[in-house]
Parts: C-alpha cells; structure tokens; sequence
C-alpha cells in the first residue's frame, strides 16, 4: 500500500495518544484528523476522525486503511512494539516524549508544528501561552509556597516526584511539591512518610475518587486532619501537552492561593 508523505500538503494525520490530539487542536489541523483512540477528545473540527483503539492496543489494520502521511505517538504511553510495528508498516511516525517538565512540552510541541510545516504558528502559540505562565508567576512573586502532597492513586498510595509532569505543574502554580525529592518518578509512600513530610496541602487528582471517600482517610491522623484538601477531576491536569499544562497552572494557583484571587478582586474594585 503506498502512503503520502509527510509534507503532503494535504495531511491525514492518526494521534495515539490524547495529547498529540490535543496539540493538533492546538495547531488548528483538526480537520487533518482522520483517526485517533478512544481515550481522546474530540476537536470541534474533526468530526469524521475514526476511533482506532485505544493507546496501548490500537487497530494497526484500521490505521492501515486510513492512509495517514503521519502517526502521531509518545514513547511513554505506547507500546515499542506498536511504534515498531507502523514503521515496518511504511507509515510516517512521529514519536515524541518523554513529556515530564515544562521544557519538554514546549520541544514536543515544536517537534509537532516543525514537521507539520505549521512553525510559525506553533511559535506564535507558545508564545502567548508563555505569557499567560507569566502573568501567574508575577501574580505569585513574594507570595510563600505551600507544602502539597499530591494523591494520584490511592490504591496503594501514589504521589509524584520532580521526574513526573504534575509536579511541574504544581511548582509552577506556587506549591512545593513534598516528595519531589524521591528517586522515581512515581512511588508509592506510607501515611507516616506523608506526615513526616509536613504538607499544608492534600491535593488530589483523580478522576475516580471523591473527597468524601479521601479526606476522612486522612483525617483519621492529627497532624493531617488540619490540612486543606483540594480534589481536581479535570482530566486536563494530566494530559502532557503545553496548552493543558497552562490551564492547570492556572487552576491549580487559584486553588492553592484563594487570597490572591480576593487581591485582585479587590484591585479591580478600587480601580474602577
């Protein structure tokens, strides 16, 4: 079977991963989706992309049929074995990753625009989000971090440490991540290792539990009882794409920063 190439003007793009949907959204290539799994959302300008699969056992012969001039993966969240076998395919496949910290994202994201031969517009949309990240970090200059044990699994007890993507959003957004120091980039920690760590705030992503099933877990300890507790389901927050990566940051600094929040109310009243 003979594919187009990738500088195709007319691109038929398949993404494995939610992420590479969501930057292709972002480029304005919706309607060059022609595939893309189960697991992603929807760009308001593809709807006739066809659900391949999943991320880990995609449908290697539907993707065949589509005739893309590109395969959009990510080397953490799909299998060597896929990324091998769409090679040997024939088919152009960009495999980016790993996309755990800011600057990763943003080399991810060019990568994207560079071979879809959109750059400028992916530079021109890097820059505005910058800027965006900006304007929260000078919201947040002299403004005291606080402590968060960040709860992505609960069964066991998981949290993140500097080598996992929600931590680089948390600092960004003026927490201090307690276990950023761990050797791997996901461990699985006791109740006593998080009260030993001293948090100030419980912040839960998850979009399977509830804070009325979390918060008496923790509360059932003291020194625990007195921390803030955030619950965010908003799958965004986990997605490794640039552009999700700066709506979290701005959530998540409203969340952990209130005050902030009621300063600039103010600010806005007294301006006017």
């Amino acid at each position: 079977m003979l594919f187009c190439e990738p500088d195709s003007p007319a691109h038929r793009i398949v993404s494995l991963v939610p992420s590479g949907t969501q930057m292709i959204a972002d480029l304005e290539l919706g309607s060059s989706l022609v595939g893309m799994t189960e697991f992603c959302k929807r760009p308001a300008d593809a709807a006739n992309a066809e659900i391949i699969g999943s991320q880990m056992a995609p449908n290697l012969e539907r993707i065949a049929r589509l005739q893309p001039t590109l395969v959009i993966a990510d080397v953490e969240s799909n299998k060597p074995t896929t990324i091998d076998r769409i090679k040997k395919l024939g088919i152009p496949i960009l495999a980016l990753g790993p996309s755990r910290t800011e600057k990763d994202l943003e080399k991810a994201f060019l990568t994207l625009g560079d071979r879809l031969h959109v750059q400028p517009r992916a530079e021109q949309k890097l820059r505005e989000w910058q800027e965006q990240l900006q304007t929260v970090a000078k919201r947040l200059e002299n403004h005291p971090k606080r402590r968060v044990f960040i709860e992505i699994w609960h069964r066991p007890l998981m949290t993140v440490s500097s080598r996992g993507f929600a931590h680089a959003i948390v600092e960004r957004a003026g927490g201090e991540n307690i276990f950023a120091d761990s050797p791997v980039a996901y461990p699985i920690v006791s109740m006593e290792s998080v009260i030993a760590r001293k948090p100030e705030v419980i912040l839960i992503l998850s979009e399977v539990a509830s804070l009325e099933e979390r918060k008496p877990v923790y509360s059932q300890f003291p020194p625990l009882s007195r921390c803030e507790f955030i619950l965010i389901k908003s799958p965004q927050v986990t997605l490794p794409c640039f552009s999700s990566f700066v709506k979290s940051v701005d959530m998540i600094c409203k969340r952990l920063h209130p005050d902030l929040n009621e300063q600039k109310s103010q600010s806005c009243t007294d301006g006017r």
